[in-house]
């Protein structure tokens, strides 16, 4: 009995951790999360969704420090509207298995809202944006 109990709990286990990996795959936990580490601070985090498979390595440290100052920025609207208060995907558009186009209201602080659109790409099974 005591071995039906221990396989039933690993079971349980195995389940928990596959619905949770399948549910972190999806584009709007993708641009949820891209939005909460930039309203957090978190630059280095929210610079590291975007996409720099298309680039040469020469113009990656252009590219990552341009992704920072717009990060930066978004931080400074963030802020400056009392925080971010909520994020609430508006539509998500798969033309394929490998790109979305993700929609969102954000609703800020003060009390006012502002729509954006992130367009994501698939790398190595993450959600990252696209630079465009």
């Amino acid at each position: 009995m005591k071995h039906f109990k221990l396989a039933g709990l690993a079971l349980l286990l195995s389940l928990t951790t596959l619905l949770v990996a399948c549910g972190a795959g999806k584009p709007e936990s993708a641009a949820k999360d891209f939005y909460g580490y930039v309203a957090d601070g978190k630059t280095d985090k929210a610079v590291d969704m975007f996409s720099y498979g298309d680039l040469k390595d020469t113009e990656m440290t252009t590219a990552r420090g341009k992704v920072t100052v717009i990060v930066g920025q978004m931080q400074a609207t963030i802020s400056g509207a009392k925080g971010l208060d909520s994020v609430n995907i508006d539509n998500v558009q798969k033309p394929d298995d490998d790109t979305a186009n993700v929609t969102s209201t954000l609703k800020f602080g003060d009390g006012s809202q502002k729509k954006d659109t992130l367009h994501l790409v698939r790398e190595d099974g993450h959600w990252k944006i696209k630079l465009r």
